[in-house]
């Protein structure tokens, strides 16, 4: 339909910092080390699609950069030093949203101080588990996440009760004990 993806993120940072006092826990693109998700890098038989974990890391950088906000030309400088390009200056507002061009260096985009990312994979470590398509290839850094969690199944790609919670416990250690990330049972 023509809408930039900046300006779909800039929407809803706007929207969710003015609508919502309380928290919002934001889970960008949950489960992305398994295939079922299109964001996924890999296929079910373990062969790689056109998107990889790279292009995920450098998404989620993006959208929180862009949610943290402030102005254009702030935002375009920590977007350039992660590699990443400017904000999009062709972006349009509809009537009912009053945000300011992103074609200014000095336009200023309020913050959505009351959003926390959480980084959300599914329970094992990946399906298909393949090098790759692990937690850690798709981890943004620990700048760029607030909060950890883990999504878990009921029944899951043949894995027992207890490679389950080992899995789970794994993923805990590494992420919230080591990283000092909060944590939470995303599903």
């Amino acid at each position: 339909d023509g809408t930039s993806t900046d300006e779909v993120i800039l929407r809803n940072a706007a929207y969710l910092s003015a609508r919502y006092s309380k928290p919002v826990f934001l889970r960008v693109d949950q489960e992305m080390n398994a295939y079922w998700f299109p964001w996924c890098a890999y296929n079910k038989d373990g062969s790689r699609r056109s998107s990889s974990a790279k292009d995920f890391r450098k998404m989620w950088q993006r959208m929180v950069i862009i949610f943290r906000g402030g102005k254009v030309a702030d935002i375009n400088r920590q977007l350039d030093n992660v590699g990443l390009p400017p904000l999009d200056p062709g972006v349009r507002w509809p009537g009912w949203m009053h945000l300011p061009p992103t074609s200014d260096p000095d336009s200023y985009f309020k913050p959505a101080k009351n959003v926390a990312f959480v980084f959300n994979p599914v329970d094992a470590p990946g399906v298909p588990n393949v090098v790759g398509n692990r937690w850690e290839d798709y981890y943004p850094g620990d700048a760029y996440v607030d909060w950890v969690g883990q999504t878990t199944y009921d029944e899951t790609w043949n894995g027992t009760i207890e490679e389950r919670f080992g899995w789970l416990n794994s993923f805990y250690e590494q992420y919230s004990v080591e990283r000092g990330k909060p944590y939470m049972m995303g599903e």
